[in-house]
This record gives C-alpha cells, sequence and structure tokens, in this order.
C-alpha cells in the first residue's frame, strides 16, 4: 500500500488530494503516471452539477491527447462507496477509465459499485476551494471539447470556464 499527496492548482484556488493506491491500484498509477507526465495541465473542468460532481481530464495539448484513448483495466471493487470529496475516474462501463477524473460534492450512494468507479483519492486540503465550484453548473459537449479544444470554448463563449492549472506529486 502506497500513499502520495497531489497538490491541484485551480483557477479558484489550490486543493491536496491523497491517493491511496489500497483502493484502486490501477486507477491510482495511472492518475499518478497522467501527474508525472503533467497531463492536468491548464485543462478544463468541463462538467459541474451542484450537489454532485465536478468532472475533468480532457488534455487540449495535442501532445497530451494520446492518453484519452488509452484505456485501464478495472480494479477489483472491494466496496468503497463514493463519498464527499472522493476522487474516481469517469467510466462509461467495463474498461473504460481513462483520463476522465470526477470529484464529488457529496456522498453519492449509487456510484462505487462497479468496478470501474473504484475512489483512489480524497481531498484532505483546500474542501473550500472543491466547494466554491459549485457556484457553476454547466456540462461542455465532450466530444467536441477533445476533437476542437481551444476553439470549442472560444466558439461558444466558453473562454472563462474554470481550469486546472496544474497538477504535482508533493508527498
Amino acid at each position: 500500500m502506497s500513499k502520495h499527496k497531489v497538490e491541484f492548482k485551480t483557477t479558484r484556488g489550490d486543493f491536496v488530494v491523497e491517493i491511496d493506491s489500497s483502493l484502486s491500484p490501477l486507477g491510482a498509477e495511472r492518475f499518478l503516471e497522467l501527474v508525472k507526465d503533467r497531463f492536468f495541465t491548464n485543462i478544463p473542468i468541463y462538467r459541474i452539477i451542484p450537489a454532485f460532481c465536478m468532472q475533468f481530464g480532457i488534455s487540449l495539448d495535442n501532445n497530451k491527447k494520446h492518453w484519452h484513448n488509452n484505456h485501464i483495466q478495472d480494479d477489483p471493487n472491494i466496496n468503497v462507496k463514493v463519498s464527499k470529496y472522493s476522487l474516481c475516474f469517469a467510466g462509461g462501463g467495463p474498461a473504460t477509465r481513462s483520463t476522465n477524473l470526477f470529484i464529488a460534492f457529496r456522498t453519492l450512494n449509487w456510484l462505487g459499485k462497479s468496478s470501474w468507479e473504484t475512489p483512489f483519492g480524497k481531498v484532505i486540503e483546500g474542501t473550500e476551494v472543491v466547494d466554491e465550484f459549485q457556484e457553476a453548473n454547466h456540462e461542455l459537449d465532450q466530444m467536441k471539447l477533445k476533437s476542437d479544444g481551444e476553439d470549442y470554448l472560444k466558439n461558444n463563449n466558453y473562454t472563462s470556464i474554470d481550469r486546472i492549472l496544474s497538477a504535482s506529486i508533493i508527498l
């Protein structure tokens, strides 16, 4: 079992997530690979639904887009619930995890039952920053964001959308 801390810098402030590989070894490993590759640099938070979640993980950098279609296998489900501030991959079925992540704004009892929804981290510092994101409420077209990037944001007047500016391992 290993634990790491990752600091996220965002347009609203900073927060720290503790990663616990015992909860989801493959998910934690992929996330840390993405952080080391600086995948989470200037990426939009493309989905914010108050009292549900904030979702991010689509890179606009052409040199990072290869990760989008590089799926990982599911982790064994050890019945860890998706609680408030949990960090999870957003999956759409078996073996669909790649880069999309979400942070829960509250305990989500209906999630975490499938092996692609296994939490692997939790916000431990800066929860007030995460809570601030609930002031927004939007859901962008993920496919257009992946294909058109900044042009999609600009053409649809999403230029002031909140972003993850960077993520780095601090412990």
